[in-house]
């Protein structure tokens, strides 16, 4: 069984990427699992389950969730709807980057400027031809959360509770972390692989194209080049400035 996901997810050389490969033990390029970093005060086996979710999925923000092609339709089709739909947008700078608990879980989160929010509107309505409806079992998966009625509602009509009002952007760096003494100790240690200086600058400058394939990790079929828009040529040539000075 293959599953397809839309993601924004940071080349893979650029130092963040760099930064959250180390972290979760995998490149969104690949399907192999790399060993864990050594944290202190932290059990290994705790840590694998810890990033056992993100490191599954890859270091990226969800813009259409994971869905199975329906029948009649292909990756050759979302291959090429999703080159014409990219070089349709222009790219951006992203507001600063922070670390942030998101429910239980760590992430990196911004302000979500008006454009962001549209993308990702846009891909769950306008790709949303090629999407099978999920099973009943992936439906009470889902519920299992706890959803609020119009979560719930998001759930019926496309497939996943988490999208257009109840979008929020979000690079997930960990899974449920409850325990106060615990929650301090991997804060402290995420605030050293993801300084300040380490989240800004970034560009949301593509789309990311991933795969499942029965169920081994998802990794990186293609990035989609955004066409470089005024405020992003702008903004790199400002950046490149401040370095030069």
């Amino acid at each position: 069984m293959q599953r397809f996901a839309i993601y924004f997810s940071p080349a893979p050389e650029t130092p963040l990427a760099r930064a959250a490969a180390a972290w979760l033990g995998r490149d969104i390029r690949g399907k192999e699992l790399q060993p864990l970093p050594v944290v202190s005060g932290l059990d290994p086996a705790r840590l694998d389950r810890l990033l056992q979710s993100p490191r599954h999925y890859g270091f990226h923000a969800t813009l259409k969730p994971p869905f199975v092609l329906k029948p009649g339709s292909c990756a050759e089709d979302l291959d090429k709807r999703l080159h014409t739909h990219a070089a349709g947008l222009s790219a951006f700078m992203l507001p600063q980057l922070k670390l942030a608990l998101l429910g239980n879980f760590f992430c990196l989160v911004t302000q979500e400027p008006p454009a962001l929010q549209k993308i990702a509107a846009d891909l769950v309505r306008d790709f949303d031809d090629l999407r099978q409806p999920p099973t009943a079992m992936e439906l009470e998966k889902r519920r299992a959360a706890g959803l609020s009625p119009n979560q719930e509602a998001m759930l019926q009509a496309w497939g996943y509770p988490y999208v257009l009002d109840e979008f929020r952007f979000h690079l997930t760096l960990t899974g449920p972390v409850t325990d106060p003494k615990e929650r301090e100790r991997v804060a402290e240690e995420l605030e050293r692989r993801f300084p300040a200086a380490l989240l800004q600058g970034i560009c949301f400058d593509a789309l990311s194209l991933f795969r499942e394939e029965n169920a081994r990790p998802l990794h990186c079929l293609a990035r989609y080049p955004l066409a470089k828009g005024d405020s992003f040529l702008l903004a790199t040539r400002y950046a490149g400035s401040r370095e030069a000075g």
